[in-house]
């Protein structure tokens, strides 16, 4: 389900960034949340389009759902609470391959590192961050600090199970490979809470809140059992 969360996180953020932008264009709050997940499905309904017409690929109603998902979060809460509670982030650090499936992992995702940040979900993990002043206010808690469970997986070489044919058309089969799936629960910033009197750091902020900030975490997974990260990014 990596390629959900990619669907999930592009929405949220392409519809965030353009509400912001409609709303700078001048149109009030409102307005501009709205038309800013319009625009969100709109602009990811092009991509599904396309696959829609690939012999490849084709259209998915999974993906679509979670375009939609996506736009939705970040509509319904600017419209009701005028407030990202709950946000979609992204982190990416390069997974170090075993010698015997680097090959593999270059024909799949490419080798430039902008390939590999959209393409390699062995990499990426997707977060939910919710946020504790908004679940909290009448306590003393920062408003910019928020809890964030994490979602990754690993050792993924084929879309659904490690299998695949080569250049030659043999079939490999690497099911002695196992894949598995990781959850985190970490700490998490929201740079929009903090609070700037420039336009200039605003953006910035705004702009950076995409993905997560580094911080302690403590994953679970099926490989290494239950893991304590000092940093995790």
């Amino acid at each position: 389900q990596m390629d959900k969360g990619g669907h999930l996180w592009t929405s949220y953020q392409l519809s965030r960034l353009s509400g912001g932008l409609w709303k700078w264009a001048g149109l009030k709050d409102k307005k501009a949340a709205i038309v800013g997940g319009i625009t969100g499905v709109a602009y990811m309904s092009v991509i599904e389009i396309l696959d829609g017409f690939s012999s490849e690929w084709g259209f998915s109603m999974g993906d679509m759902t979670m375009n939609i998902s996506g736009a939705s979060l970040f509509t319904l809460q600017e419209v009701f609470l005028k407030k990202q509670t709950v946000q979609i982030k992204l982190s990416y650090v390069p997974f170090g391959y075993p010698p015997d499936l680097k090959q593999r992992s270059n024909d799949l995702f490419g080798t430039s590192p902008v390939s590999r940040l959209l393409k390699d979900y062995n990499s990426q993990t997707y977060w939910v961050n919710v946020n504790l002043h908004d679940v909290f206010p009448s306590s003393r808690i920062p408003p910019w600090l928020c809890i964030s469970l994490g979602y990754g997986a690993r050792l993924m070489m084929g879309a659904r199970e490690n299998k695949w044919k080569d250049a030659n058309g043999i079939l490999i089969d690497r099911t002695d490979v196992s894949r598995y799936r990781r959850f985190f629960l970490s700490a998490d910033v929201d740079l929009t809470r903090i609070r700037t009197r420039s336009s200039v750091l605003k953006t910035v902020f705004s702009v950076l809140n995409m993905v997560k900030i580094p911080a302690p975490a403590l994953e679970f997974s099926s490989d290494a059992g239950c893991r304590l990260h000092a940093l995790y990014y």
